[in-house]
């Protein structure tokens, strides 16, 4: 009962109090499964931001460009989710591309990959290829901070941090990742806290490959200051695989980018 009324207020417009009624009654819910706003069932952490924005639209406008884009997927594709969280986009991807097409995410929080693998089976996705490691420059094993459970989208690859996870280089998966994707048409999302050039690094042969449609990347300054990467440096190793960017440089302090394949001439 409390389920039902949670997600219909979650789907019902903004009025005033709505976050203050959801949250008195997440707490009450905390573990269970819940349908988000964006459509796939999800299992709720009441004490986790990312969380959050993932059910029930909480500074929605970062995740409602993205999902514009994966609802776009089609019957038979492919979506390569590169921080996937505990998953929301590669459920949302899954069930456009259906037991044809294929997903694969790549999470390197173990507390959050539970989360990631669990709403799979929940969702009951088809196809769908998770992988517990961090996609970065090189193979090794990295630090990783992995943020705390009140917020656990900040986490990153840190030298620092005080979780060891293992790295991999996207390109020193190629045979694999060819094996999965076979010929389909993809759409990549990247959204690592800063290392989103680093990742564009270590995948620039696969990412030459003309059925790379499209990448999502989350783009962020300060983020990328992190790894010694820029905005303007991502933006030119788009450019020079053929991507044209939607929005452009700076088009505000955080945002997503969707590079597009060039059309040949």
């Amino acid at each position: 009962m409390l389920t039902r009324i949670a997600e219909s207020i979650i789907n019902a417009p903004d009025f005033r109090g709505k976050r203050r009624a959801l949250r008195m009654l997440l707490k009450r819910l905390d573990g269970r499964p819940i349908r988000s706003r964006y459509g796939p069932v999800l299992t709720l952490r009441a004490d986790d931001y990312t969380n959050q924005c993932a059910i029930i639209g909480m500074d929605h406008v970062d995740y409602d460009d993205v999902f514009r884009e994966v609802v776009q997927l089609e019957p038979g594709m492919a979506f390569v989710d590169i921080g996937a969280n505990a998953g929301l986009f590669s459920m949302v991807a899954g069930a456009r591309v259906g037991a044809g097409g294929a997903v694969i995410a790549f999470e390197p929080s173990l507390r959050v990959f539970r989360d990631l693998v669990g709403n799979a089976v929940m969702n009951r996705l088809p196809s769908f290829f998770p992988f517990n490691v961090a996609v970065g420059s090189s193979v090794s094993l990295a630090r990783f901070t992995t943020g705390d459970e009140s917020h656990s989208g900040v986490g990153h690859l840190d030298e620092h941090g005080g979780t060891t996870v293992l790295q991999v280089r996207a390109d020193d998966l190629h045979d694999m990742m060819a094996e999965i994707l076979g010929a389909r048409r993809v759409v990549v999302k990247i959204d690592v806290e800063g290392a989103e050039e680093l990742v564009i690094g270590s995948m620039l042969s696969w990412l030459k490959q003309p059925q790379v449609e499209k990448v999502i990347a989350e783009i962020d300054p300060r983020y990328l200051a992190r790894f010694g990467n820029s905005a303007p440096s991502l933006y030119a190793k788009m450019e020079g695989l053929g991507f044209v960017p939607r929005r452009g440089l700076e088009a505000a302090p955080h945002y997503n980018e969707i590079f597009e394949r060039r059309a040949p001439t």
